[in-house]
């Protein structure tokens, strides 16, 4: 009996050393990574973006809930370990939920929020894994403030107290150094396709020619670092007017009309 359960447990330990060095495996591999017409990005692969419905951003301080209609984006991904990307994306009618009078501005043209950010893939758990995908979305800053979107400024008829208010869109997340940002994470998006108008989350190896991101204010990942070998956790997030800023909407991403997605 003694004899029989020592076999056991020895046979037990190996499965578990095993399983071990399969998930060390699978996490020292990095990741994700673009992947473009069945083979992974090497370069770089022009994008553009648009949106599905309403794209909403909440708790923007006093004015609580700011609604765009239109989203129209240009950037482009790159290969490397994870992949990573550049945009510019640019909503319009812009305005205070149920105050469609009340626009908010980033420049000079009424109504159009704009930013410019720098992308990079990661992972929702610890482990990496093949069922999902998640875009952390950094600002590229502005002059003297590196971790800012933009500045918005609430103007027209209908705004009450917060016509004339500018608050300025921040990231507040963890500092990404790797891939070399130097910037906060702000937002981060879920990665997948569209399909039958709706988003359906992508799993590796999975390609679509429309692709897509959801936003649903999620705030943790884990991002390859290639220079440490590890998978660190990050917290994303950025804020308004004092306030924790939410997002939610839904945009399609598209590469130049080819078939792409990501892969471990």
């Amino acid at each position: 009996m003694r004899s029989m359960f020592r076999s056991v447990s020895v046979a037990l330990v190996a499965v578990l050393a095993l399983s071990a060095v399969a998930v060390s495996s699978a996490s020292a591999s990095g990741g994700p990574e673009w992947l473009v017409n069945g083979s992974g990005l090497s370069g770089a692969k022009a994008t553009t973006s648009s949106n599905v419905g309403e794209f909403h951003l909440e708790h923007v301080g006093f004015a609580g809930e700011v609604v765009c209609k239109k989203e129209s984006g240009s950037g482009e991904i790159k290969g490397g370990n994870p992949g990573t990307g550049t945009a510019t994306i640019t909503f319009s009618e812009c305005a205070v939920e149920g105050k469609p009078t009340c626009v908010a501005s980033s420049g000079k043209v009424k109504g159009v929020l704009a930013a410019s950010v720098k992308t990079a893939l990661a992972y929702p758990n610890a482990e990496g894994s093949e069922a999902a995908s998640l875009e952390a979305l950094v600002p590229v800053g502005l002059t003297g403030h590196p971790n800012e979107f933009f500045e918005l400024e609430f103007s027209g008829e209908g705004c009450g107290l917060v016509k004339g208010l500018k608050y300025k869109v921040e990231a507040t997340g963890s500092e990404i150094n790797e891939p070399a940002f130097g910037r906060r994470c702000g937002i981060l998006a879920e990665v997948g396709k569209i399909s039958g108008g709706a988003f359906v989350s992508t799993k590796a190896g999975e390609e679509a020619v429309e692709g897509a991101l959801a936003f649903r204010t999620l705030t943790k990942a884990n991002i390859w670092e290639s220079g440490h070998k590890t998978l660190t956790r990050i917290e994303c997030g950025s804020s308004a007017g004092g306030s924790t800023l939410g997002e939610r909407g839904l945009l399609k991403l598209e590469a130049e009309k080819e078939r792409f997605g990501w892969k471990l």
